[in-house]
């Protein structure tokens, strides 16, 4: 099952919207970000979070249309995303697709890379996706990076001890390489055909794609 969660930071092209939406199986709102939905003509079928930034009469209207909508304290461990993603594991998702996760708030942004990981471990396929990139995590793995010469990507460790055992296929290969935090090396590597290798020991490891496949 996949699911589309939709956060309340800056919000995706609208093209970018209805595209993840239309392959979604459940659809679900943090607070705020289902004004976005309703302005655009999508209903979700859940709504999370303590909605201190969604109009009462959008709630309402959320409620009138048979929506879930399941309403949280404003004090609380969790943020909206971390409680959309927990609700959409109960519904059985396998697959997770996350908008609306970035913008001005540097924090979010790092929380909602903390749901990947929170997803990652939870052994689900999860995605953070906008107009610019598409941010997933691998762990412990040999994966395939897929996309077309010339695209460009990142890695970014996700934890002290995150070696490279293999990465093929691009303009700056590494083996054997322990990606260390505090020196950016892994940023703006470049694909060479339309599958680049990447193999992870240890820790886990962002991968940031750009292009047009992100799209």
């Amino acid at each position: 099952m996949r699911a589309l969660l939709l956060g309340n930071g800056e919000p995706p092209s609208v093209m970018l919207f209805r595209h993840e939406a239309s392959k979604a199986d459940i659809f679900i709102c943090a607070d705020g970000a289902a004004a976005f939905a309703l302005e655009h003509g999508a209903w979700p079928d859940m709504a999370v979070g303590d909605f201190d930034s969604l109009d009462a009469d959008v709630l309402s209207r959320l409620r009138e249309h048979g929506v879930k909508i399941e309403t949280h304290p404003a004090e609380k461990d969790d943020t909206d995303m971390q409680l959309a993603a927990e609700c959409a594991l109960k519904l059985g998702a396998t697959r997770f697709v996350l908008l609306g996760c970035g913008g001005k708030r540097l924090d979010h942004t790092l929380g909602n890379m903390q749901v990947l990981a929170f997803l990652s471990g939870e052994g689900v396929r999860a995605e953070m996706t906008d107009d610019y990139c598409k941010t997933r995590l691998v762990k412990g793995e040999r994966t395939a990076i897929m996309g077309k010469a010339g695209v460009e990507f990142s890695l970014v460790p996700m934890g002290e001890n995150v070696i490279i055992r293999e990465l093929s296929n691009v303009k700056y290969p590494l083996k054997d390489y322990h990606l260390v935090q505090t020196r950016p090396l892994g940023i703006s590597n470049v694909m060479l055909g339309e599958e680049a290798v990447l193999e992870v020991e240890g820790c886990v490891a962002v991968i940031i794609v750009k292009g047009e496949n992100c799209r």
